[in-house]
């Protein structure tokens, strides 16, 4: 539950600031893609694939909101290839 300050409240009563803004990128070691494409299944539009069927991005900045989504989909490349990098400063 967030109170009026943009904070959230834990259970105890204490609270944390709920940071919206948080610019988050992600980075691709895209030459150690073997064209599984499990990035592309979670969010085809933030994971295009090239005519090869490997993914043709070494990167991109995640547009707000879908921060979850580009999360899931780095997690669901076995290689390991694909970097979350979120910029808290």
């Amino acid at each position: 539950m967030s109170n009026k300050l943009g904070l959230k409240n834990f259970r105890d009563g204490r609270n944390r600031s709920v940071l919206k803004d948080v610019a988050m990128k992600i980075r691709i070691e895209k030459a150690q893609c073997t064209g599984n494409a499990r990035c592309h299944a979670v969010a085809e539009h933030l994971y295009p694939l090239d005519d090869a069927g490997y993914i043709a991005i070494e990167g991109f900045d995640v547009p707000p909101g879908e921060e979850a989504l580009a999360r899931r989909g780095a997690r669901a490349c076995p290689e390991r290839i694909i970097f979350v990098e979120d910029d808290k400063a």
